[in-house]
């Protein structure tokens, strides 16, 4: 059943409780390892569970199949398995179907991904649970289960085999009659027609309600962590750390375009007010610190540490990592610049430079490190460029945010955000020679959340993220200076890379660098012909020799909520094609598919879109 905020806590309760009655009975927690999100809300879980001493043991999953194997191997004796909680991962699938489980096991599902699947919303399944927030507009118009036992195809089989033998099934056979058609009256004939015909119109109303709801497509709901955030409040376990890590939640969706700016504006205001009464200072706890004394003896003093940092709302810039670069480097590899300008160019770069200096920033000011830049520059760049910017097309260049201060460092939500996705989507050389994994990536992202002051994993996933945002947008240069692999059709822009010899092919092949390559090329055409298009991507092969596949469409708004259709007409052309598949991820709108097998796909994908999707 979908389970809203107000159901939140009893939930919880009931695990809680469980737990306590038999503590020799586990409670899994299993990850998506996808995104920051993920890892955000995992750390917000173990929270909430460490306060009340509950257990659990948890398990980074990047496909459904390693779900079903864990299931397998993990649970080893079902009694011993009390609750499991999909933390991003099975909202979009049948649970129950797909995990075989007793059903005195309880299994939660805590999934931002959509649509949410039908048989989730069964109100009397108390076993298997969604948590949902109608305010994002994802809950609305879900389909209910089948009520019937059997396939509505069978059912339909059934009945026609009934009236055509004269039987009426609603009326109960007298077992002592001899076997044979059966006479009924004509009222009571009429009476199981119209049963029959009504059963058959609720079957069709449910089909047709079905099928209009899934043609919505793939889309997001509210971020896990800020769910697990609203649970840690009506718990009374609010905090700076929680909030920190709900605000990376929400920053993560709005960073990679899952959400509308209209519902993002709307939970921002939420956090502010959150942020204005839980951050008039910093919370500061007294340690002893030793020191040298007199004569070589030690004492010791005691100091003030803070617990965990001032959050404060501020206006970011659409210039990503720019506190870790120069301010001409964070605007010179930023998509929505780049678009603008059309960077890719001599002349594109050459206009960046103008607009700098009319601004009022020396060269050497704008190409030196942030962090190096004269504070008077630092200062003043915000009203510079609200009188500038707009010469050059660049009117939009602020989005309301957040930072933390800790000690004598600062970090902002959105370069926090750009951190852990990179850790979790880049692998390394040396890390490909230690045959190092999603799981060993997710960690290294849960250590980067840490507020350490010397916090080695975030800043290598800082350096890892400039790496890929230089490695997107020198990719995307390339393509539209030599219109490399375009395939302009009717509705939509395919860009089929499998052939195509770009630069950082390896990093292409993950689905987040590859989306943001699609939204780049999709605003940068945009841009150049005022038309708005869809784009597939198709990437370089990995070294299995298997092309990602995915769909690029619109950030979503309030007014439209359509989602993205794609993984449809994908499956569909796979299936026709018999190609070679893998599905990574949970997200149903992203493929994988054996490059020998791309030619034939993208012909036959062209033709089912070409006759609508």
């Amino acid at each position: 059943m979908l389970v809203p905020p107000e159901g939140y806590v009893q939930v919880y309760d009931s695990i809680k409780e469980d737990f306590y009655q038999s503590q020799e009975r586990k409670v899994l927690v299993f990850v998506a390892t996808d995104s920051c999100d993920s890892v955000c809300a995992t750390k917000t879980l173990q929270t909430i569970f460490h306060r009340d001493s509950v257990q659990f043991s948890l398990y980074p999953v990047s496909a459904y199949s390693e779900v079903q194997r864990l299931c397998r191997e993990v649970v080893s004796d079902p009694e011993d398995l009390q609750t499991l909680i999909l933390v991003n991962c099975g909202a979009t699938e049948d649970v129950a179907k797909l995990l075989d489980l007793q059903e005195s096991v309880r299994v939660i599902v805590i999934d931002t991904h959509r649509p949410f699947h039908h048989n989730l919303n069964d109100p009397d399944n108390r076993t298997i649970l969604a948590f949902c927030n109608p305010a994002d507009g994802t809950c609305d118009n879900v389909p209910i289960p089948d009520i019937f036992s059997g396939s509505d195809d069978e059912e339909d089989a059934d009945e026609a085999e009934n009236e055509e033998e004269g039987f009426d099934d609603d009326v109960e056979n007298d077992s002592n009659r001899p076997n044979r058609r059966q006479r009924v009256s004509p009222d009571s004939s009429h009476a199981g027609i119209s049963r029959r015909a009504n059963r058959r119109k609720a079957r069709q109303e449910r089909r047709h309600q079905r099928k209009e709801y899934y043609q919505k497509g793939v889309s997001s709901g509210e971020p896990a962590t800020c769910v697990l955030y609203k649970l840690a409040t009506a718990l009374h376990l609010e905090d700076n750390h929680l909030l920190w890590l709900s605000i990376l939640g929400l920053t993560d969706h709005l960073v990679h375009q899952r959400i509308s700016h209209e519902l993002y504006t709307s939970w921002l205001r939420d956090f502010e007010n959150e942020v204005k009464h839980s951050n008039t200072g910093e919370s500061y706890t007294e340690i002893v610190v030793p020191r040298p004394g007199d004569d070589d003896i030690p004492t010791a003093i005691t100091v003030s540490k803070p617990l965990y940092g001032k959050i404060s709302p501020i206006d970011d810039y659409r210039f990503p990592l720019m506190r870790h670069w120069s301010l001409f480097e964070a605007m010179l590899h930023s998509p929505y610049v780049a678009v603008r300008l059309q960077t890719w160019h001599d002349k594109g770069r050459r206009l960046l430079q103008d607009m700098l200096v009319k601004m009022g920033f020396p060269a050497p000011q704008f190409r030196q490190k942030w962090t190096a830049m004269d504070p008077r520059y630092q200062k003043i760049l915000a009203s510079k460029l609200q009188e500038h910017a707009g010469n050059y097309t660049l009117t939009d260049v602020s989005f309301r945010s957040f930072e933390l201060a800790w000690a004598w460092r600062k970090q902002t939500a959105s370069d926090t955000v750009h951190a852990v996705t990179a850790l979790l989507e880049v692998t390394t050389a040396k890390q490909a020679a230690a045959h190092d994994d999603t799981k060993d990536r997710f960690w290294r992202a849960w250590s980067a959340l840490s507020v350490e002051s010397a916090n080695h994993e975030l800043k290598q996933g800082l350096e890892l993220s400039k790496k890929l945002q230089q490695g997107i947008l020198n990719a995307g240069g390339l393509i539209m200076a030599r219109g490399l692999g375009n395939q302009n059709m009717k509705r939509y822009h395919m860009w089929n890379l499998s052939h195509q010899d770009i630069s950082n092919k390896e990093m292409m092949t993950s689905p987040t660098a590859l989306a943001k390559l699609g939204w780049f090329l999709m605003e940068a055409r945009q841009h150049q012909t005022n038309r708005h298009k869809d784009v597939i991507m198709v990437s370089p092969p990995n070294q299995d020799k298997m092309c990602l596949v995915l769909g690029v469409v619109a950030q979503p708004t309030l007014a439209t909520r359509q989602g993205n259709t794609f993984g449809t007409a994908f499956r569909s052309a796979a299936d026709d094609t018999e190609a070679q598949t893998q599905h990574d991820g949970f997200d149903s709108s992203i493929m994988r598919i054996s490059a020998d097998d791309v030619q034939r796909f993208v012909m036959t994908l062209h033709l089912k879109l070409s006759h609508g999707r």
